[in-house]
């Protein structure tokens, strides 16, 4: 509860004093440093962000922190100091400071790279550098500008350019790493020159805004195929039953003996004397699906969020469940399945393509409430429904859809211990391990 999206919701029905304690421990929480970017103009961070602390590398703060050191110990009567070392290393520290500035980057940028990047690995992009100065420029570096919830590499561990003359244009590449999902947006680079001795930095800031959708972090499904569900499922007996009294639902599949149970209308009278036993007969859904494409059904709710808590304080099994949406997009893109949509707790929202269904996946919140769609569309597509517990009011959503010829997939993904297990053993049904 450090951030203003963490403001407690004021539940009905709940004693308003409750609520106030709420209000004030979310205020003792809070963060009072708010979260400035790089381009902020703040008069007060100016000073920091331009002033002689960002200007000076490592190397050079360690020599002028030694320079005012040697200065205040030397005195006229202290034999073993000497002002001209201090003197010295000062000299030179302005001296680089100097050419560094009079050889300072002029350039233009332009980024190149895709718009999405997955939480806890690096994104890499590269920068297309034009030189428009009229001195050459070296020893450079490129980053990104800091941004909250990223991590850039050290800077020792950054692409370093030797040369860049005059007129010339090089591709420089660039990474930073998310740490966490969500819908971010890139300010821009930054690019450093160390020349002279690499004792100074002389900087250049070149806004380039670009929007990142950042994917859940990536986690290993063994996810078997969609068609091969789909084509499980479609011969289960329980499928397209009331979709059979337009059509035939049922088919002859094989004869098996008879056990108890059986009703007599099973009865397979040549099999059982052709055997001299009694036989029954099997059937399997004779309804043929052609998928045309995918729909996806992903339920957002989580069990464990209180209602006055507006966003879950781990988003790790939010995370998972997306990351298992994705995981069935590719698998589907692969297998040549459209994605026509996405059902998002309560939201129809149209994929136009790959781009926008990872936009999606971006900006999904966790809900409170579960709501699935009262009514499908598509009856020849592959509905994919991808949800954290398993309870009577799914089983009869999925019942009821499937009775009336929609392929309906269930991939139950237990949000805790205590609802692994639960998933009947039907084809079309597959529970992941946690």
């Amino acid at each position: 509860m450090k951030y203003i999206e963490d403001r407690p919701l004021r539940v009905a029905g709940e004693p308003y004093p409750l609520h106030l304690w709420r209000l004030l421990r979310w205020v003792s929480e809070l963060r009072l440093v708010p979260a400035a970017t790089e381009t902020a103009r703040n008069p007060l961070r100016r000073p920091l962000i331009f002033g002689p602390a960002a200007r000076l590398t490592r190397p050079g703060k360690i020599l002028t922190f030694a320079a005012v050191v040697l200065l205040l110990l030397s005195f006229r009567r202290g034999e073993s100091f000497a002002m001209q070392t201090s003197a010295l290393i000062s000299g030179t520290i302005v001296w680089a400071a100097l050419v560094g500035w009079w050889y300072r980057p002029r350039v233009e940028a332009r980024r190149l790279g895709s718009s999405w990047a997955v939480a806890k690995q690096p994104y890499r992009a590269q920068v297309q550098l034009s030189h428009r100065g009229t001195r050459p420029l070296r020893n450079l570096v490129v980053r990104e500008m800091h941004v909250r919830g990223f991590r850039l590499p050290s800077e020792s561990l950054r692409p370093h350019l030797d040369q860049l003359p005059q007129g010339g244009q090089i591709s420089v590449p660039i990474e930073v790493t998310p740490q966490s999902r969500g819908n971010h947006r890139l300010d821009g680079v930054v690019v450093d020159s160390y020349f002279p001795f690499f004792l100074t930095r002389s900087s250049q800031k070149i806004s380039l805004p670009q929007p990142l959708s950042v994917l859940p972090p990536a986690v290993r499904f063994d996810l078997a195929s969609l068609r091969l569900m789909s084509d499980q499922a479609a011969k289960s007996v329980r499928f397209g039953t009331d979709k059979g009294r337009r059509e035939r639902a049922l088919d002859y599949a094989f004869s098996r003996n008879f056990q108890s149970g059986d009703p007599p209308a099973r009865l397979d009278r040549r099999a059982s004397a052709r055997r001299g036993e009694p036989m029954s007969k099997v059937f399997h859904g004779a309804l043929k699906l052609n998928p045309q494409g995918l729909v996806l059904v992903v339920d957002m709710s989580l069990a464990s969020l209180p209602e006055w808590q507006p966003r879950p304080n781990d988003p790790a099994e939010i995370d998972r469940r997306l990351a298992l949406a994705v995981e069935v997009e590719r698998r589907a893109r692969g297998e040549g399945l459209k994605l026509d949509g996405c059902w998002w707790n309560g939201v129809w929202q149209p994929v136009a393509n790959t781009d926008d269904f990872y936009r999606q996946v971006a900006g999904a919140e966790a809900r409170h409430q579960r709501n699935l769609p009262t009514q499908l569309d598509h009856d020849d597509w592959i509905h994919v429904l991808v949800t954290g517990r398993w309870d009577q009011q799914v089983d009869s959503w999925v019942e009821r859809h499937r009775a009336s010829g929609f392929m309906v997939l269930v991939l139950l993904l237990p949000e805790a211990p205590e609802y692994a297990g639960e998933l009947p053993i039907i084809a079309g049904y597959t529970e992941l391990p946690r």
